[in-house]
């Protein structure tokens, strides 16, 4: 859909938005979910279980930003960090598995966040790509970028945006 004015509607939407390229023709069976543990990418999961094909499965990833190279040691910041993703993501998934019969698997990547997706829902042959939107200034938007817009402007994968305050 790589159109402006889709994006566009994806940005100043106050209701979710559900963009569909034309290879998804029914119910998705398999959802990957962008998760950073706010508010609006929780919402993202909670809403994408109202649309999974029974029996489907949900992915929620976490998309770790590139930074300084790890350590090999199990030791300090990297195991505090890797034991809260873990724990984020066993809270979610038991708060999820409440709500429906889907498989949920979880996912941890690390790379440049739009592309690690993207990549990601092609090598996992994702239906729907689901991410909940945040809204940014002007200036930190041209500074930072927009997930939401790559997603959107680079898109091969059905895209559902939940907007910012936006509840399931």
């Amino acid at each position: 859909f790589r159109d402006e004015t889709a994006l566009s509607v994806m940005r100043h939407a106050s209701m979710p938005v559900l963009a569909v390229t034309p290879l998804l023709s029914r119910l998705p069976r398999r959802i990957a979910v962008a998760i950073v543990f706010s508010r609006a990418s929780i919402a993202a999961a909670r809403a994408a279980l109202t649309l999974i094909d029974d029996g489907g499965s949900l992915m929620l990833v976490y998309v770790e930003p590139p930074g300084e190279p790890r350590s090999p040691s199990p030791e300090g910041f990297t195991t505090i960090y890797t034991q809260g993703v873990t724990a984020a993501f066993t809270r979610l998934r038991l708060e999820l598995a409440s709500r429906t019969n889907a498989r949920i698997e979880t996912v941890v990547l690390r790379g440049g966040v739009a592309a690690e997706l993207q990549s990601f829902a092609y090598r996992a042959e994702v239906d729907l790509l689901a991410v909940g939107s945040q809204r940014h200034s002007i200036a930190r938007q041209a500074f930072v970028g927009s997930v939401t817009s790559a997603l959107a402007r680079a898109a091969t994968t059905s895209l559902f945006v939940i907007p910012p305050g936006r509840r399931a």
